[in-house]
């Protein structure tokens, strides 16, 4: 009986000091990459507001090119919606908006995600440079609920960070080869 008693305070214990050391991570998750697209900013802003082309260099598109894709609202600009459905457990259910855009420079989007409470936001960034325009990808993100997602945040903005990577490097590529 004092094994089982032993093992019992040890999970007990455990689950205290995952659920302690959760209130000190971060209750945010941000992520930004860049890349420079050699084409005009014109160009490169014209497909980031057009959802029907994100796949063309969207890292998820590439893990399940199965998913099912619906849109909404207008092809390009405020308020272009898509939604995805997916099996896959890295690209799941959920949608994306074009929130607002500020001229050329910056692309507001909203996000929602199945299973997640609340939305996310991502954003583009465009700035000419010499041969091209500088692409600042963003993401900012709530981990406050529940409290064990914190945890996972590291995991989660080193994965993001990488797909943020692929997905510039892919809009490089069609931007740069037609």
């Amino acid at each position: 009986m004092k094994i089982v008693r032993w093992i019992l305070g040890i999970v007990a214990g455990l689950i205290v000091a995952v659920f302690v050391v959760s209130l000190f991570m971060p209750t945010t998750l941000e992520v930004e990459r860049s890349a420079v697209v050699n084409a005009p900013r014109a160009e490169v802003f014209q497909t980031l507001t057009d959802m029907r082309e994100f796949n063309r260099f969207s890292p998820w598109h590439g893990i399940d090119p199965d998913a099912k894709y619906t849109y909404e609202g207008p092809q390009s600009g405020v308020g272009a919606k898509m939604s995805w459905e997916s099996e896959h457990p890295q690209v799941g259910n959920g949608w994306m908006r074009i929130a607002d855009t500020n001229g050329m420079d910056k692309i507001d989007i909203a996000l929602g995600f199945d299973g997640f409470e609340g939305q996310s936001q991502s954003w583009y960034l465009l700035r000419e440079v010499d041969g091209g325009t500088e692409v600042t990808w963003g993401y900012a993100g709530d981990l406050s609920k529940p409290y064990f997602v914190r945890l996972l945040g590291p995991m989660i903005k080193g994965q993001l960070t990488g797909m943020y990577d692929e997905g510039l490097a892919r809009l490089k590529r069609a931007m740069e080869t037609g």
